[in-house]
């Protein structure tokens, strides 16, 4: 039986699918004793509902990936009357655990099942439903053989898990960088995920064809742009469930990269208009089946000396985060470290790297904040329009809320800033413009650019010029390649070669019309911005010119380090020299550390940067 740790402070909006509004409040359910992180939509109108329903998200990339779509779903249910619960399986997501522990298929079928309990036995709810999503629905499937329930709706769903595995093997051989020698044996790592032996073996055992649910309806949401697989409808029908399939469109675009998503509102309208039509549970709770108060979202985790809180930062729209720290007695010295999100994955970052992060340095003793900016996973903006834009410029409107916030709030007088990509460059620009003291260090990772506009792609035109740059000249030194480039063999041709690195030369230099009172490019009156110019040399001296370190961490392919040192190589040279710039470089790495070895080797690496600057002072 699952218990309950929670919060009664509530996450800020509206559901952007309903004018009704939702109410989305944080909280622990304890499954096999261990801690899941999870969230409860109501619409505080109806806050009666009997009719409760449990999202079971997909795993390993897909679950970062289908985030958005699934909390727009838990809105929408909760507007058309139901109270939802959508949650991160043991190991995953802001849940205790890691992928590598065993008996993962287990522990997750049993998640799913304690949270059907929960949702009867601490909500009153007399009809639980069930939606899985990809893996998800496989899982919900199996888990509802043992632990009977109203509805079930499978979305996507993956039939045949020997099938699955071979797509995570697929994944496995197409990694950007290599497995090396030290990986476990027989280890999967798919898209930057660690999948074990035993866990490819009870995947694989998993068929959806051989269990018999105990549902009454069930939903097949099947994808428009696959040809039409009825197995699951033929297999359920004579089992006496009343079954559909439908096809919708949405799928690909709602579990492409975080940044790219979509929110597929068509299928979760279809899936909400079908759940209301059989639900029956719409009158007033018994009296005994009062729905239990939720109290503050606050665990220590297991095997772990470290606790973790559900914190909701007030404003406009108000920022969600969880703050991970020691749970003994810290020191009061230490900074607090901020992870800000990389590109639109929501907080747990990609690859969970954010909580692997954040976990590391609490059990260092540092307190860290893993953060959703606005807009992002669970910040949630009013409107579609306002969403999942990693550069938003109200980025920095956030960062200084949280640092005042954490100021008044948390007690804490410093802050280090620590970001990858869209992160890194958040974290960089603060350093070079704020002016609140709090901020010491930024902690910048694998950064795509230094300075951005409105309009600018996402895919960093930067990095691409230098890439074809640094080819050119290189070509320049040798006969072949110059061979090529007159034959008109070359990508461009010669006039093309030479204004680019003629482009690039230009660039090295500071704008002359760039002035201190023209840094910001605020958005609204009264808030910070962009900034207008583009000044990598001005901004690394506007940062160590406050007292604030900057800490770059680069993977060894990766563009932040060329960019840096092809604008500003002689001033950085002279701040590393002066310890007020430091530049660590993680071997055998991708852009988001997909790997596990360099993963790691990144996350050791920061934590012994902390300490070394924090901790072993004196």
């Amino acid at each position: 039986m699952s218990a309950l740790l929670a919060s009664s402070e509530e996450a800020n909006g509206a559901s952007t699918t309903s004018s009704t509004a939702v109410r989305r409040q944080p909280f622990y359910l304890i499954s096999r004793g261990q801690p899941l992180f999870a969230w409860l939509h109501d619409a505080e109108p109806q806050a009666g509902s009997r009719h409760g329903i449990v999202i079971c998200p997909p795993l390993h990339h897909e679950q970062i990936h289908s985030h958005r779509a699934l909390r727009h779903l838990a809105d929408a249910l909760a507007a058309a009357g139901f109270l939802v619960c959508r949650f991160d399986y043991h190991g995953t997501g802001d849940s205790a655990g890691n992928d590598e522990e065993p008996d993962r298929v287990a522990t997750w079928l049993t998640n799913i099942r304690d949270g059907i309990a929960w949702l009867r036995d601490h909500q009153g709810c007399r009809q639980v439903s069930v939606i899985g999503l990809r893996l998800g629905a496989l899982l919900a499937l199996q888990a509802v053989v043992e632990q009977p329930v109203s509805d079930l709706v499978l979305w996507a769903p993956v039939i045949n898990g020997r099938q699955y595995v071979r797509e995570l093997q697929a994944l496995n051989m197409t990694g950007e960088t290599p497995l090396t020698e030290s990986e476990g044996p027989g280890d999967l790592e798919a898209a930057g995920f660690v999948v074990t032996p035993q866990t490819v073996d009870d995947l694989s055992n998993l068929q959806a064809t051989r269990n018999h649910p105990r549902c009454r309806r069930a939903l097949i949401v099947a994808r428009d742009d696959f040809s039409e697989d009825r197995r699951l409808v033929d297999h359920l029908s004579p089992l006496g469930i009343v079954t559909q399939q439908i096809r919708q469109p949405g799928y690909a675009a709602m579990m492409a990269e975080p940044h790219h998503t979509e929110v597929p509102r068509q299928a979760i309208e279809a899936i909400v208009n079908w759940l209301r039509s059989g639900s029956t549970e719409s009158s007033p709770q018994d009296a005994g089946c009062e729905r239990q108060e939720l109290r503050r979202a606050e665990i220590t985790l297991p095997q772990q000396p470290i606790r973790e809180l559900a914190m909701t930062i007030g404003g406009q729209p108000a920022l969600f985060g969880i703050l991970a720290e020691p749970a003994g007695k810290r020191s009061a010295d230490l900074p607090l470290i901020v992870l800000l999100n990389a590109g639109a994955a929501y907080r747990v970052g990609p690859n969970r790297l954010n909580v692997l992060l954040a976990r590391q340095l609490a059990v260092q003793g540092f307190r860290c904040l893993r953060l959703d900016l606005a807009g992002l996973g669970d910040s949630v903006a009013h409107g579609l329009d306002r969403e999942n834009d990693p550069y938003n410029a109200t980025m920095f409107r956030d960062i200084d809320l949280v640092l005042k916030h954490a100021q008044t709030h948390l007690g804490e007088t410093t802050a280090v800033l620590m970001g990858l990509c869209s992160g890194a460059y958040a974290a960089f620009q603060s350093a070079a413009q704020f002016t609140n003291s709090a901020l010491v260090e930024s902690v910048v990772i694998n950064p795509l650019t230094y300075f951005w506009k409105d309009g600018m792609s996402i895919q960093s035109p930067e990095a691409r010029d230098l890439k074809a740059y640094r080819y050119y000249m290189h070509a320049a030194l040798q006969p072949m390649k110059w061979w090529r480039l007159i034959s008109g063999y070359s990508k461009i041709d010669i006039f093309g070669a030479i204004a680019l690195v003629a482009n690039r030369f230009r660039r090295r230099s500071r704008p002359k019309n760039a002035t201190s009172v023209e840094i910001w490019q605020p958005e609204h009156d009264g808030e910070v911005g962009h900034p207008q110019h583009d000044d990598l040399p001005g901004d690394l001296k506007r940062a160590v010119s406050s007292g604030r370190h900057l800490a770059f961490f680069f993977s060894s392919g990766d563009p932040g380090y060329p960019l840096l040192m092809f604008r500003a190589w002689r001033l950085v040279n002279s701040l590393r020299r002066t310890n007020k710039v430091t530049c660590v470089f993680i071997e055998n790495a991708d852009h988001t550390f997909s790997r596990r070895q360099p993963r790691r080797s990144m996350i050791q690496s920061v934590a012994q940067h902390l300490c070394s600057r924090y901790k072993d002072v004196g």
